[in-house]
């Protein structure tokens, strides 16, 4: 069964488009204080190299 074929089955087998509201955004994350605070520095640190225009 070729991938695309065995993907379609199993979604509509477990009725994703039932469980899942696709016109929300999906939910943020939930991530230990550890790796909230390393998401914070790393995002922190892509602003401030950002080239400026």
């Amino acid at each position: 069964m070729p991938l695309g074929e065995a993907v379609a089955h199993i979604y509509e087998r477990a009725a994703y488009a039932q469980q899942i509201d696709y016109t929300q955004p999906p939910p943020p994350p939930t991530l230990s204080e550890a790796d909230a605070a390393w998401v914070k520095t790393l995002l922190g640190h892509s602003a401030s190299d950002a080239p400026t225009a």
